[in-house]
């Protein structure tokens, strides 16, 4: 929610000023890191997915994760 207002400017630039005042290389690059920024978003998983049999324990203050058989747990 914080990143939309900064999105928003960077999809349509010319809502905001006149975009065609800007230098070729500043939209290609604005263009770039919203291209980033959405593969991101859409290609991360969380850190407990990649853990095969991983036990998930959450609360207020910590996340645990747990894995593993008897002396072997992690």
């Amino acid at each position: 929610m914080l990143a939309l207002p900064w999105l928003m400017l960077g999809l349509f630039p010319g809502t905001f000023f006149n975009s065609e005042r800007l230098p070729k290389w500043q939209r290609r690059t604005a263009y770039s890191f919203i291209a980033l920024a959405l593969f991101a978003t859409t290609a991360s998983k969380d850190f407990e997915d990649s853990i095969s049999g991983a036990e998930v324990l959450r609360d207020h203050t910590a996340t645990v994760i747990a894995t593993g058989n008897g002396l072997h747990k992690q």
